[in-house]
């Protein structure tokens, strides 16, 4: 959802945006009998674009994030489909167009929450299962606790 904010942000429709309500706030505050001075009006029509053009953006955001999150859970992933496999010789996971394995003891974290799996491998890979890709709750507790000698040996 952040990079959607990113990329809504660096967009030239915000910034026409921006500019088409500056100057319908600029039309209607300097008429022929405006209510006030010159540099009031001037603030009150930026500040009253500038709020047009944030309500505008959120309303984006509160709309397009949840379409954008339903598209993601629906695709098999950004290499396709994602199989995973714990066995003596660590997690292996095979996609379409590549294999990872990790080793016993390579991982740096190994992270359970209700609603997903992460399995830190180093500081820029790790893995997320989420919960929901589980038959049962059963098959869930089994992966986890299959995943255990992947986690480094705590130093004392």
């Amino acid at each position: 959802m952040r990079a959607l904010w990113q990329i809504a942000l660096r967009s030239w429709f915000w910034l026409i945006l921006f500019a088409v309500c500056l100057s319908v706030a600029l039309f209607h505050l300097l008429n022929p009998a405006p209510a006030f001075s010159l540099g009031i009006s001037l603030l009150i029509a930026l500040g009253a674009a500038t709020l047009a053009t944030a309500v505008a953006m959120l309303l984006n955001f509160i709309i397009l994030a949840p379409i954008m999150l339903n598209r993601l859970r629906r695709t098999p992933g950004v290499l396709g489909e994602h199989l995973f496999e714990v066995s003596d010789e660590g997690l292996r996971e095979v996609t379409g167009i590549r294999e990872v394995r990790v080793a016993p003891g390579n991982a740096r974290r190994l992270i359970r929450t209700r609603n997903i799996i992460i399995a830190v491998i180093s500081a820029r890979a790790a893995f997320l299962l989420p919960r929901r890709d589980f038959a049962d709750a059963a098959a869930y507790d089994d992966f986890w606790k299959a995943l255990q000698p992947l986690a480094r040996a705590k130093k004392n």
